[in-house]
């Protein structure tokens, strides 16, 4: 296969349709995984994920994802912004994306002090996304000689740089202290992203189970164990990770497999106010020893501590 259809089917939407870039700690980056989570927590946060996937080929993939979430008593849901940049192939291809996020507070099963045992939350996500490919950056078959390699000018007829478009997405969640699952359908529309011709953004689909093993009275002082389960569709693009996080005091350790690729590790620290985590995806598919695997930094700000939240008679529910 030559050069040129090598170049148009790893990088022109109009013949391979495009698939949203992932994170290891998809809970660090909750409004990307489900909109429907914005406002879970009472008190606001903010999150941060940042992923260097296959940093060992050249062209390796950036991916950058920071949220900001709080809910609100007078609307009586919650609200989120969330951006996500995706850089694949060092600036070939650039993703910059804007959402917002509102989601209702269903609150159910409620105890003798008037705090709901389970919540439900449906919400809806509004998006609007720039895709920009540099033409420069790519080759094609007409450019390369025999012996001297790519030496020529192409002669390919190249198309749009920029395609700007709106995006639509919804998700519900569940959740009590010690569970939380939920659903969610990313890019409702299949909004057009091609730049040569029409080429419409497959819907994702996301379903997400998570969950407390352990104390709640005084976690501090126990081993608790989070066990969570992520299965995306995109497409004919399949993701299943399983993982598990131990929790003792500050500390947290992690482990977790997603389904023929890579087996994944994870450390943080969490402070009353923060916490911040890092993961390391080990190759284990056909490319392993290739790719250097991926690299993935988050932080997670919480605005108000517990004392705060009482005195605002706001009430957090842990999943």
């Amino acid at each position: 296969m030559n050069m040129r259809f090598i170049c148009l089917f790893l990088l022109l939407p109009v013949v391979v349709l495009g698939q949203d870039p992932h994170f290891t700690q998809p809970l660090s980056a909750p409004l990307q995984l489900n909109p429907a989570l914005a406002g879970s927590w009472t008190a606001g946060r903010i999150t941060n994920s940042n992923r260097l996937q296959w940093n060992k080929l050249y062209g390796n993939y950036t991916s950058y994802n920071v949220n900001y979430d709080q809910y609100l008593h007078p609307l009586r849901g919650g609200l989120g912004i969330n951006y996500l940049h995706d850089n694949a192939g060092q600036g070939t291809l650039l993703l910059n994306r804007f959402d917002l996020t509102y989601s209702g507070r269903i609150p159910m099963l409620k105890n003798d002090t008037g705090y709901a045992r389970l919540i439900i939350q449906p919400a809806l996500s509004f998006g609007y996304a720039v895709k920009t490919l540099n033409w420069d950056k790519l080759t094609f078959g007409d450019m390369i000689d025999p012996r001297r390699g790519f030496v020529f000018t192409s002669q390919e007829t190249t198309g749009k740089s920029r395609v700007i478009y709106p995006d639509l997405s919804a998700g519900l969640v569940i959740y009590s202290e010690r569970v939380l699952g939920g659903i969610a359908v990313h890019h409702l529309a299949e909004p057009n992203e091609g730049f040569a011709g029409n080429s419409p953004l497959p819907r994702k689909y996301v379903m997400h189970l998570s969950g407390i093993l352990g104390s709640l009275s005084d976690s501090a002082r126990h081993l608790n164990l989070f066990p969570s389960l992520v299965m995306m569709s995109q497409m004919d693009h399949r993701n299943y990770i399983f993982s598990v996080h131990a929790k003792y005091h500050k500390y947290s350790l992690g482990v977790g497999y997603r389904v023929g690729d890579a087996l994944l590790f994870s450390a943080g620290f969490a402070h009353q106010l923060f916490k911040v985590s890092y993961s390391y995806d080990l190759t284990v598919s056909g490319l392993a020893g290739y790719t250097g695997g991926a690299h993935e930094l988050s932080l997670v700000v919480r605005l108000f501590d517990e004392k705060w939240k009482h005195r605002l008679n706001l009430r957090r529910y842990n999943f």
